[in-house]
């Protein structure tokens, strides 16, 4: 069989935007790795403990599969607790590239033009940097793979060769937070509107395993520890219209500029305006999207968003698309989507030469760099007994994990 070079090349360009995006936003999690949160605190901590059991461990009510499988390898391998930031940000960064390369076959069953923007849209989207290069927060990349086999439908699995791997990545995928049982009505609607002709085919089972798994983690949330993530403390007014108009000064580069004191009080009201705005373009954008399944990108965001609200009600005004940028990415990422495919048949230079013009201005809140906790020199004083606890990322956290050799 004749190499397809075509998509080979595609493939390569789709990794190299994936892997500059994510150089730029992170650059310091493979010059000076440090370990973020849930990486050590979770993931590191857990697996030095109980090895292989942590696959079955909840955390926060759900499963994590994913960092739960990178962090057990390189418990399994013996890998140095030195060793261990730099390990787990390349994996995070792996994982990343491999999604990536699935959104690319996506986009050519879907049969758009815009292909290899389509699979690393993900890693350019004006959210704060903190979703990318740590372990924690694959989850919300991992939730790329579901939501794109919904959309894309059966083509994939009614191929033979492909219907154990597919299996195997939404089984995966869906143990992986939260996001098989928060898509599960999509997956209910899909199956209805889709009843007369998806029961006499195999397309139905995939479906059925990520509702097994959406049930799978209702089971254990119910069963958990009843993790709330409200906030204490007195709610702003209007607060769901704050919070638009509070990512909307974000966005919307408003944020960086100092209005005159008179204006000052306009400011939301300028911020509603220009979000109606921007809805007006995705619904239009929408209209004009001519796939199956196009729903699965209105429906999606909608199930995600209303996720994030119950959880923090009333006080969701806290987190923004810089400050919890993982609430937002993947709304975010179907707007883009809608974009792309509603664009199918024309150039996008322009646009993206403007997007990445905006991109630029954006960059303070693109980039981060991790504050230096001198990992190595206190994972030897950790060894040698003369500290309890090694300090990580953020400010706040410390771990004390089961000693390894150096």
């Amino acid at each position: 069989m004749a190499l397809d070079w075509k998509k080979i090349y595609d493939v390569l360009a789709v990794m190299i935007i994936v892997s500059v995006a994510m150089a730029y936003r992170r650059f310091d999690s493979l010059t000076n790795p440090q370990l973020w949160a849930e990486d050590g605190a979770v993931f590191l901590v857990q697996n030095s403990e109980q090895g292989l059991k942590t696959l079955l461990m909840p955390y926060a009510g759900y499963l994590h599969t994913v960092p739960r499988l990178i962090a057990a390898i390189f418990g399994f391998t013996g890998t140095s607790l030195v060793n261990i930031p730099f390990a787990y940000n390349v994996s995070a960064y792996l994982f990343a590239l491999g999604v990536s390369a699935y959104l690319y076959f996506c986009a050519r069953q879907l049969g758009i033009r815009h292909t290899i923007l389509y699979a690393s849209f993900f890693s350019i989207l004006p959210i704060g940097a903190e979703m990318f290069m740590n372990i924690t927060n694959t989850i919300w990349i991992s939730a790329l793979l579901l939501l794109n086999f919904l959309l894309v439908g059966h083509k994939f699995y009614e191929v033979p060769m492909f219907r154990v791997p597919t299996l195997f990545l939404l089984v995966i995928a869906g143990l992986t937070g939260p996001f098989s049982l928060i898509l599960s009505p999509l997956v209910l609607i899909i199956i209805y509107l889709e009843r007369r002709t998806i029961f006499r085919s195999v397309s139905l089972l995939p479906l059925i395993v990520i509702l097994l798994c959406g049930l799978l983690q209702v089971l254990e949330i119910a069963n958990g520890d009843g993790v709330s993530r409200a906030i204490p403390g007195e709610p702003e007014k209007y607060h769901v219209l704050r919070m638009i108009a509070y990512n909307m000064n974000v966005l919307s580069l408003q944020s960086m500029l100092q209005y005159p004191g008179w204006l000052e009080k306009g400011r939301t009201a300028i911020n509603l305006v220009l979000f109606m705005a921007v809805a007006f373009c995705v619904i239009k954008a929408y209209r004009s999207i001519a796939i199956d399944r196009r729903y699965v990108l209105a429906i999606a965001p909608v199930l995600f968003f209303g996720s994030f609200l119950f959880a923090f009600w009333p006080m969701e005004t806290v987190a923004t698309v810089v400050s919890a940028p993982r609430y937002y990415f993947v709304p975010l990422v179907c707007i883009a989507s809608i974009f792309l495919i509603a664009a199918n048949g024309r150039s996008l230079r322009l646009e993206m030469s403007i997007y990445l013009v905006y991109l630029f201005m954006f960059s303070p809140y693109l980039k981060s760099r991790f504050s230096d906790k001198d990992w190595k020199g206190n994972v030897e004083k950790y060894n040698q007994g003369t500290i309890g606890a090694i300090p990580i990322n953020p400010d706040g956290w410390i771990i004390s994990p089961k000693k390894k050799t150096k």
